[in-house]
C-alpha cells in the first residue's frame, strides 16, 4: 500500500506556539490533542527508533519491551489518564495546513520521529479490540521544517536519551538480588527480570508484577512507606493494583532503609509463596463464575475461557482484591521461622470467588476499575476474616 505524502489528522484541541524566532527560520511548531486512531497510519519512515520489528522467515513480529509493557498496562488499568502518563507523538513535515471551522490539519510529508512504540502498542491494542473499541486522545506535536538536514537532527536529538526504564536501572543496582535469593531457596531456577531484556516468556518471573502482588497482602501492622489506605475501611493497599511505579519505589525504601526492616523480611519471606498463589489464581476453576465478553467488549472482560469453559486467565483487577483478601493468612510460622502465606485446605476458594463475582457484576462490571475500587478490596476482605475468626474460635 502506497501512502500518500498528505495526511490529514482530525484534532481536539490545536495551538500554535511558534516562536518568532522560529518564524524568521521559517519553521512552526504546533501542540495539540486528538484520538490516537489518527496517527495509526501515520509514516515513521524517518523514525531512528521504529516500533520495534525484526523477521522470523521472512514474517515480521513485534519484540515487548518494558516501555511497550508500561504503555499496554496503562491503557488496560487507566486508558482515561493515558494522554496524561504518555508523552505523546512527536511529527516532522515539510507543510502543515489548518482548517480551524473542520478541526482538520492536513500535513505534507509528515513522519512520526518519537512515539512509535507509543503508536504501535495502541494500535495493536485497539484492533485486538475489535470493532467498536475507542482508542483514547493523545498529546502531538508538529514540526514543520523545509530542512531535512535540520529535520534530521531534530529526530536524533529526539530519539538520543532512550528512556532508562526502572526495572534495568534498579536491576543494575543489585536490588532485586536478595528478592531473587529468597525464592531461591524454595527453587533454585527461579530468575527474576532484572533488565528489558528478561523477557517473561523467556522464563523470567515479572519482578514489578511479584513487588505490586506482595505490597497489596502486606499486613497494616507493618510500617511501609505508605499508609495502608484510608480511602477503606479494611486498609487494603487499593493502589498496589494500578500504581506499578510507587510500589516499585516503595521497594526500594523498603530495602534500603532500615526503619522497613519489618516489611523488607515480609518481602522477602512470602514473596515465593505469593508469587505462587497469585500463579495459581490466574486458571483457578472457581473463576469460572464469571462470564467471558468478547467482541467489542472484550477488554472489560474478566476472564479468558478454552473451549470446554475451562480458565485460561483472570485479570489483574479481579485477581488483585482476592490476593488482598487472602492476605490475611500470612502468618509467621515459628515452625518454619519465616513468614508463610498458605491458604488451609478447608478453606472454599468458591466463597470468595463467589463474592468476587458479584462485587463485579453489581460494580462497573470492568476488570481496571474493579482494581481501583478500595470498596471491591473491603468487599472481599469479610470472606477470609470471618473464616478465621470462626476456625480460631
Amino acid at each position: 500500500m502506497v501512502i500518500s505524502n498528505k495526511h490529514k489528522i482530525h484534532y481536539e484541541v490545536l495551538r500554535n506556539v511558534t516562536s518568532k524566532a522560529d518564524l524568521d527560520l521559517k519553521r512552526e511548531r504546533r501542540c495539540g490533542v486528538a484520538p490516537s486512531g489518527e496517527f495509526f497510519d501515520l509514516p515513521d519512515d524517518q523514525n531512528v527508533r521504529q516500533y520495534l520489528e525484526t523477521e522470523v522467515n521472512g514474517k515480521k513480529i513485534k519484540k515487548r519491551t518494558d516501555v511497550n509493557d508500561a504503555i499496554r498496562s496503562t491503557l488496560e488499568a487507566r486508558p482515561e489518564d493515558f494522554a496524561m502518563l504518555n508523552s505523546g507523538i512527536t511529527i516532522v513535515c515539510t507543510g502543515a495546513t489548518v482548517d480551524d471551522k473542520n478541526c482538520v490539519l492536513e500535513l505534507t510529508n509528515a513522519s512520526i520521529i518519537n512515539g512509535s512504540q507509543t503508536r504501535g502498542v495502541l494500535k495493536d491494542f485497539y484492533e485486538e479490540q475489535g470493532e467498536g473499541s475507542e482508542p483514547p486522545p493523545i498529546h502531538f506535536e508538529v514540526i514543520v521544517c523545509g530542512d531535512s538536514s535540520l529535520a534530521s537532527d531534530i529526530t536524533i536529538a529526539r530519539n538520543f536519551q532512550n528512556r532508562v526504564i526502572p526495572v534495568s536501572t534498579y536491576g543494575a543496582k543489585g536490588l532485586f538480588d536478595e528478592l531473587e535469593a529468597a525464592m531461591r531457596k524454595h527453587d533454585p531456577k527461579v530468575n527474576l527480570r532484572k533488565s528489558e531484556t528478561d523477557l517473561p516468556e523467556n522464563g523470567f518471573i515479572d519482578t514489578e508484577k511479584l513487588i505490586q502482588v506482595i505490597t497489596v497482602i502486606v499486613p497494616s501492622s507493618i510500617k511501609m512507606p505508605r499508609a495502608a489506605g484510608k480511602e477503606a475501611v479494611s486498609g487494603a493497599r487499593a493502589y498496589a493494583f494500578s500504581q506499578k511505579a510507587v510500589c516499585l519505589d516503595d521497594f526500594n525504601e523498603i530495602m534500603t532503609k532500615s526503619e522497613y526492616a519489618d516489611a523488607k523480611r515480609f518481602f522477602l519471606e512470602v514473596a515465593y509463596d505469593a508469587h505462587e498463589l497469585y500463579k495459581s489464581l490466574h486458571t483457578h476453576p472457581a473463576f469460572g463464575v464469571f462470564r467471558q465478553k468478547s467482541g467489542k467488549h472484550e477488554r472489560r472482560s474478566p476472564v479468558r475461557k478454552g473451549p470446554k469453559g475451562e480458565v485460561l486467565d483472570v485479570r489483574m483487577g479481579v485477581l488483585f482484591p482476592v490476593m488482598s483478601a487472602l492476605g490475611n493468612f500470612a502468618r509467621e510460622d515459628a515452625k518454619a521461622g519465616r513468614w508463610c502465606l498458605r491458604v488451609p485446605k478447608d478453606y472454599d476458594m468458591s466463597d470468595l470467588v463467589n463474592q468476587a463475582y458479584l462485587v463485579f457484576a453489581n460494580g462497573s462490571g470492568d476488570p481496571a476499575k474493579m482494581g481501583k475500587d478500595p470498596n471491591s478490596y473491603a468487599a472481599l476482605q469479610p470472606m477470609v476474616t470471618s473464616y478465621l475468626k470462626y476456625r480460631t474460635a
